[in-house]
C-alpha cells in the first residue's frame, strides 16, 4: 500500500504544478484504483469531469492506445469508470432538459 501512497504524493505534486493536466488526473484515478481506494477513484473522477469536457476526456482516452503512455498505464482499467461517469452525466443532463 505504501507504494500507492507515495505515488499519489508525487502525482498530487505534479497536479499542483500543472492543475489542468488531464494525464495526471488519469494517473491519480488509476493509482487509487490499484490501491483499492474507491473514495479516491470517485474524487479524481469528479475532478476529471469538473476540469475537462466529455469530448476532451474521450478524445484523450481514445488516443492512449496509440501513444507511448502504455508503460505503467492501463487504459482498460479506466475505460469502464469513465464510460459509466459519462453515462451518468448524460442521464443527468437529459433529466435537466426534461427528455
Amino acid at each position: 500500500m505504501q507504494k500507492y501512497e507515495r505515488a499519489e504524493w508525487f502525482l498530487k505534486t505534479a497536479g499542483q504544478l500543472a492543475p489542468n493536466d488531464i494525464l495526471t488526473t488519469f494517473y491519480l484515478i488509476e493509482n487509487s484504483l490499484m490501491a483499492d481506494d474507491y473514495a479516491g477513484v470517485e474524487h479524481y473522477l469528479d475532478r476529471l469531469f469538473q476540469i475537462h469536457s466529455i469530448k476532451d476526456i474521450t478524445t484523450f482516452a481514445k488516443g492512449l492506445d496509440e501513444t507511448a503512455l502504455k508503460i505503467s498505464f492501463t487504459p482498460e482499467l479506466l475505460a469502464p469508470l469513465i464510460a459509466n461517469r459519462i453515462k451518468a452525466k448524460t442521464e443527468e443532463l437529459e433529466q435537466l432538459a426534461g427528455t
